[in-house]
C-alpha cells in the first residue's frame, strides 16, 4: 500500500487563505510544518478565516514514535506538537473552516474537529477505527465530541459504530451544508462554556458500556479502558485540564505491552498507521485465501470441541471471552456446513445449511437475524453433556488450532514471514490482536 508525507501548499485570496494538504501520513517534519504555516498565517492580520481543504483521510508515521529496537520513544513530545497545532487553530482570533469530503481519519479528522466550523459534502463520514487496533485520538478530540454532541453519543460513536455518518453529523450539527458568512464565532467559547450536568442517564450510560466492554474485552484492550476513563474524567473538570487528562491517558496507553506489540506489527508492514475502514487493506488476494483458512480451521475446532461432548453455550462464549470477533459456530454456519467436514456434515444431512438457509448450528429464522439462538436440537446430535474440563482448555485448543494452521499458511507460501502472518491473521479479529498474532502464539507456548 503506497504511502506519501502530508505536504501542504498555500492559496491567498482577498480576505481568507486556504491551506491544501496533500498524502497520507503525518511526520514529526511535516507537523512541524503546518505549525510554521499557522503561526505566519497568525502573524498576517489581513486573513480573516482560514480554510482547510484536501485530504483528511491520515494517519501516522509509526518510525517517529518507535525505537530502533521497536520502543516508544518520547511520545510526549510527538503530542505535544499536535497539541500545539490544536491550541493555535481554537485560540486564534480567525476563523477556521475545515472543507470536507469522503472519508476523515485519523490526525485530520482531529485538526477538523478542532477548527470553528466543518462545511461537508454528503459523501462525507467521520471514521474512529483506533480503538480497533489498540489506539486512541491524540488530540482532546474525546473532550471536544464530548462538549459538542454530548458523552452518551461519544461513547456510540467511538466505541461502538466507530464512525460518524454524514446523516448524523448534520443531525449532531457537528457539520454544515454550506459555508455561511454568519459563520464567525469560535468553537472554542462554545466549548468552554457547555458544562455537561451529571444525570441518571449519563451514569447508566457510563455504568451499561463499560459493564459491556468490560464483558467483550476482559481488560485485554486498554485503549477502551483509556477512551472510557479520559471521557469520564474528563466530564469532572474544565476543558483545558480534560485535554491534559486524555493526554495522560494517550501516554498511558501507547507504553502499555499490548499496543507495543501491534504498534511493531504495523511498524513492520507499512512504517504507518492508517486509520481507514479497513486498516490493514493490502495484498487482498493473500489475506483472501488466508482469511478463508483460518476460519475454517477456527469453525472446525469448534465442532470438535462439541463433537467431545462440550456444550455449545460453553464453547461460544470462550471464544468470544478470548477476543475473537464471532464465535466458532456462528463462523461455521457463515462458511456452510457442507465445507467443514464429516462432523458438520451431521448438520448438513438435515437441511441445516448454515446462514444460507436460515438453519445451522444458530436458528435465524422468526425475526432472530441480528440475535439468532443456538439451534435447541444440537444437544442431541452431538451428544454434548456438562464437561468438567475448564474453559482455559476450550480457549488453548481454539487459539492453537487457529495458530497451527497459520503455520502450515506460511509454510504453503500463502503469507510471506510470520510478522505478515500475524499482521493479516488479526486483522478484523481473525485471531484476537491481544496475543500479538498466531506465530506470536506459538513461540509463547514454547516457552
Amino acid at each position: 500500500m503506497m504511502t506519501k508525507d502530508v505536504i501542504f501548499s498555500l492559496k491567498k485570496k482577498r480576505k481568507h487563505v486556504e491551506v491544501l494538504f496533500k498524502g497520507s501520513v503525518f511526520t514529526i517534519n511535516s507537523l512541524k510544518k503546518i505549525c510554521d504555516i499557522i503561526k505566519k498565517i497568525e502573524e498576517q492580520k489581513i486573513f480573516k478565516e482560514v480554510h482547510l481543504k484536501g485530504s483528511f483521510d491520515t494517519g501516522i508515521k509509526l518510525k517517529d514514535i518507535l525505537s530502533k529496537k521497536q520502543k516508544v520513544i518520547d511520545i510526549n513530545s510527538y503530542l505535544s506538537l499536535f497539541h500545539d497545532l490544536i491550541y493555535i487553530i481554537e485560540n486564534s482570533k480567525k476563523i477556521y473552516k475545515a472543507f470536507l469530503s469522503n472519508n476523515i481519519k485519523g490526525p485530520t479528522l482531529e485538526i477538523a474537529v478542532a477548527c470553528d466550523y466543518r462545511i461537508a459534502k454528503v459523501n462525507s463520514c467521520f471514521y474512529f477505527n483506533e480503538p480497533s487496533i489498540g489506539l486512541m485520538a491524540i488530540c482532546g478530540t474525546l473532550q471536544r465530541l464530548t462538549r459538542l454532541i454530548g458523552p452518551e453519543k461519544t461513547i456510540d460513536s467511538v466505541l461502538i459504530k466507530s464512525l460518524i455518518s454524514y446523516e448524523k453529523a448534520m443531525k449532531y450539527n457537528l457539520i454544515h451544508e454550506k459555508n455561511f458568512k454568519s459563520f464567525n464565532k469560535k468553537q472554542l467559547s462554545t466549548i468552554l462554556n457547555k458544562r455537561v450536568k451529571w444525570s441518571e442517564s449519563i451514569m447508566n450510560t457510563f455504568i451499561i458500556n463499560n459493564a459491556h466492554i468490560h464483558s467483550l474485552k476482559k481488560g485485554k484492550e486498554p485503549a477502551y479502558k483509556a477512551i472510557i476513563s479520559s471521557i469520564f474524567e474528563g466530564l469532572m473538570c474544565g476543558f483545558k485540564a480534560s485535554l491534559e487528562i486524555e493526554k495522560r491517558w494517550c501516554i498511558w496507553l501507547l507504553t502499555q505491552d499490548s499496543t507495543t506489540k501491534i504498534l511493531k506489527l504495523l511498524n513492520t508492514h507499512d512504517n504507518s498507521v492508517l486509520s481507514t475502514s479497513k486498516i490493514f487493506n493490502y495484498k487482498i488476494e493473500i489475506y483472501s485465501e488466508l482469511y478463508e483458512r483460518l476460519s475454517a480451521a477456527y469453525a472446525k475446532a469448534g465442532i470438535k470441541l462439541l463433537e467431545e461432548g462440550y456444550i455449545a453455550p460453553l464453547i461460544e462464549n470462550s471464544a468470544l471471552f478470548l477476543g475473537f470477533k464471532n464465535s466458532p459456530l456462528a463462523t461455521a454456519d457463515k462458511i456452510g456446513t457442507d465445507k467443514l467436514g464429516d462432523s458438520a456434515m451431521k448438520m448438513y444431512n438435515i437441511n441445516r445449511k448454515g446462514k444460507v438457509n436460515l438453519k445451522g448450528f444458530y436458528d435465524y429464522e422468526n425475526n432472530e437475524k441480528l440475535n439468532p439462538k443456538l439451534w435447541k436440537g444440537l444437544n442431541a446430535i452431538f451428544k454434548s453433556k456438562e464437561s468438567s474440563k475448564s474453559v482455559s482448555e476450550i480457549e488453548y485448543f481454539l487459539l492453537r488450532s487457529v495458530s497451527l494452521e497459520a503455520k502450515v499458511c506460511l509454510k504453503e507460501g500463502i503469507t510471506n514471514n510470520e510478522n505478515e502472518t500475524d499482521l493479516l491473521s488479526i486483522q478484523e479479529e481473525i485471531f484476537p490482536f491481544w496475543t500479538g498474532g498466531p506465530m506470536n502464539y506459538l513461540k509463547y507456548l514454547k516457552k
